[in-house]
């Protein structure tokens, strides 16, 4: 399929099919390279520390800390089910399990080294981007990374209506604040309508989002309504608990 044109970060239409290239290198560029924690994150990052209580345990620090071990790869490789191939050759791992002293060192090397790709449109190949980490998805991890995430994210709102910052809402059968709903990749917030508890539960957000590097997309909530803190009461929506909730959207995995 022949692509006839992209937008760039302006919106602008662009046709030409070398700009083209380039602005897809640029965007996965920003995709799929790791970015250096900057200097302004760190009030961010040390806030959403001071709030976590779950700790991992001294010694599970040090064996996930452990220097990997060619060993590890070794069992891996032998517990893969028959006639998978662990590359994108089509190379059966039973090939590297039966070679194992002569092609281990090899796929050791091939993991462990710099991996990059390049984009084609229209037949043109773009330059070769790094990357250094993933989307994840269909990754194995991304399930527990969600936990982890979500876990987080839990724990620093829990922190801020037990301080009374943000305002959830009392199921009584339940007896219950309820605050924040997480439904498979999906997630929502809930507190009182009151313009004091949505500039607080925003202001969270936004310091989790800089800590993490999670992006948390405003714009479609904000464009229906306004784009200033002085309008968020339009956007607050009637439900039965007189509650304003607003869905979390756009948070992309790193």
């Amino acid at each position: 399929m022949e692509i006839k044109s992209l937008l760039d970060e302006t919106n602008t239409e662009v046709e030409d099919e070398r700009r083209m290239c380039k602005l897809a290198e640029e965007h996965f560029h920003k995709l799929l390279m790791e970015e250096k924690i900057k200097e302004e994150r760190l009030p961010d990052i040390r806030y959403v520390l001071q709030r976590v209580k779950s700790r991992v345990a001294e010694e599970d620090k040090a064996l996930l800390e452990k220097p990997w071990e060619e060993e590890e790869l070794k069992i891996a490789a032998s517990i893969m089910k028959t006639g998978k191939s662990p590359g994108p050759d089509g190379t059966p791992v039973e090939f590297f399990t039966l070679s194992w002293e002569t092609t281990g060192s090899l796929v050791s090397q091939a993991i462990l080294s710099n991996a990059a790709s390049s984009i084609v449109i229209n037949g043109r190949r773009s330059r070769p981007v790094e990357i250094t980490r993933s989307v994840r998805q269909g990754c194995p991890l991304s399930p527990l990374l969600y936990i982890l995430v979500t876990q987080t994210l839990t724990e620093v709102l829990e922190g801020e209506v037990c301080s009374g910052a943000i305002q959830g809402i009392f199921l009584q059968l339940a007896n219950v604040h309820y605050y924040l709903g997480l439904f498979a990749d999906d997630s929502h917030v809930i507190f009182a309508a009151a313009e004091e508890s949505a500039r607080n539960m925003k202001a969270v957000l936004d310091k989790f989002a800089g800590a993490t590097g999670l992006l948390i997309q405003w714009e479609p909530l904000i464009d229906e309504a306004a784009d200033s803190h002085h309008r968020w009461s339009a956007i607050w929506i009637p439900c039965v608990a007189s509650s304003l909730i607003i869905k979390q959207r756009g948070l992309r995995a790193v």
